[in-house]
């Protein structure tokens, strides 16, 4: 039974609305759907007729719930945004600074490097030509800002920075953050001097611990 028939379902068995959970289940796969056109054809070339026939609704529905494809974009990217935010908010295993901050690069960069977070970032690009402002509302920025305030709190909780003042301790975090997400980030993408594999990720962090441990001995090898 598809996630339409399923709504249609319910609402003819009892004479009125869909229930909550059959009306978030249709919501998510209208983002669902809408995610991979956007994907595949761009902002310009997706077309609302198409998606409400792959996720087998009428174009009002899509209008309803979104009230234009601009609408439906900003959707499908604020769920993105929550998605990718909560990969900082997985518990870390036990383990020193330098394996905990090392863990945290890890997740970032294979969370971002992906396929679909690719894509997205290509659609956004994409976007930022044709219709400028459109995107440009600070949410990338605060993401990587909430990223690095994860640097901070595993940073925070080390004795050995107990008298850094908070600022410091901010401008060390994104020091970090930095060097072990955006840069390895641009190598991969951008410069292309970076393989694209857990294992080349692996070695660039602890290569680039080995040297940030110099001035941080919070992230000296055990």
């Amino acid at each position: 039974m598809t996630v339409v028939n399923a709504v249609e379902q319910i609402r003819s068995s009892k004479g009125g609305r869909p229930t909550r959970e059959a009306a978030a289940e249709l919501g998510e796969r209208i983002l669902d759907i809408a995610l991979e056109h956007f994907l595949r054809y761009g902002f310009e070339g997706a077309s609302m007729d198409a998606i409400a026939a792959d996720v087998q609704v009428s174009k009002r529905t899509l209008y309803q719930r979104h009230q234009s494809k601009k609408g439906l974009l900003l959707s499908v990217r604020e769920r993105e945004r929550h998605v990718y935010r909560a990969i900082v908010n997985i518990p870390l295993p036990r383990g020193s600074v330098r394996q905990q901050i090392g863990m945290l690069a890890h997740n970032i960069l294979d969370a971002i490097l992906n396929a679909r977070a690719l894509g997205f970032m290509k659609l956004a690009q994409e976007i930022r030509r044709a219709e400028p402002g459109l995107v440009e509302d600070g949410a990338f920025e605060a993401m990587t800002s909430y990223w690095a305030g994860a640097f901070r709190s595993v940073l925070s909780r080390d004795p050995m920075l107990a008298d850094y003042e908070p600022d410091r301790l901010q401008s060390v975090a994104s020091v970090l953050f930095d060097a072990l997400v955006t840069v390895p980030f641009a190598r991969t993408t951008i410069v292309g001097n970076l393989e694209d594999s857990k294992q080349a990720r692996s070695i660039e962090i602890e290569r680039v611990l080995d040297v940030l441990a110099g001035g941080i001995p919070s992230l000296q090898r055990p």
